[in-house]
């Protein structure tokens, strides 16, 4: 698999095989293996989709100790990149469940950090922090661009995380991205000045997003 294919994949079971079996090709990237967290976390993102009955009330649980009846969370997440009749993931689509995995496992060919250097930690690092932990515990991203404004107002000038928080991802179209804002781009919908190369996001913003995740410092 290669960046693009990453950035364009709508094959979510490709998608984290790449992401949990070694292989030669991701070697130079030095890629840890998925943490049962983020593994865990996209299984319940899935599951809030369905809003099944049965799911409404253990699935705040299942978040943070893993569901009862499966306490493998890798087959627990293949279960559901697969489309497994058992999880009626079949029911999700195969775009949207990949939009996930996006979001909580980033540009493995390009991970972001926050260096002390993109903002003053002694003065802004407790609030931006604050928005971040709030986010993640009521789960409203509606929030994401004010995390953006505070970050960039900080000193933050990582487009990829700025971009993100704001609901946008770099665009598929592979010529758009070469030749910048030269025409109009049937992904991210024209050349309008300073969206060029960007689109919006696939999918939605979850538990275990890699921006919130890298604030928080989890893994």
């Amino acid at each position: 698999m290669t960046e693009q294919d990453w950035l364009a994949s709508d094959d979510p079971a490709a998608m984290l095989a790449w992401l949990t079996h070694p292989a030669s090709e991701r070697e130079h990237l030095c890629l840890d293996a998925p943490s049962d967290r983020k593994l865990r976390l996209f299984a319940c993102a899935c599951c809030r989709i369905m809003d099944d009955e049965w799911t409404k009330d253990p699935v705040d649980l299942w978040e943070e100790t893993g569901h009862p009846l499966c306490k493998d969370p890798l087959r627990w997440a293949a279960n559901w990149t697969s489309g497994d009749p058992e999880t009626h993931a079949g029911q999700i689509p195969a775009a949207t469940r990949a939009a996930l995995l996006r979001d909580i496992f980033g540009n493995p060919w390009q991970p972001a950090k926050m260096h002390p250097n993109y903002y003053d930690y002694c003065v802004r690092r407790g609030a931006i922090e604050a928005i971040a932990r709030t986010i993640y515990d009521s789960r409203d991203f509606a929030a994401m661009p004010i995390l953006a404004d505070a970050l960039e107002e900080a000193g933050c000038s990582d487009e990829d995380i700025l971009r993100h928080c704001r609901g946008f991802e770099p665009c598929i179209d592979e010529t758009h991205q070469r030749g910048g804002g030269a025409y109009w781009c049937p992904q991210c919908g024209g050349t309008e000045e300073g969206t060029e190369g960007w689109m919006k996001l696939r999918g939605a913003h979850v538990r275990g997003c890699w921006v919130l995740d890298l604030l928080l410092g989890k893994e």
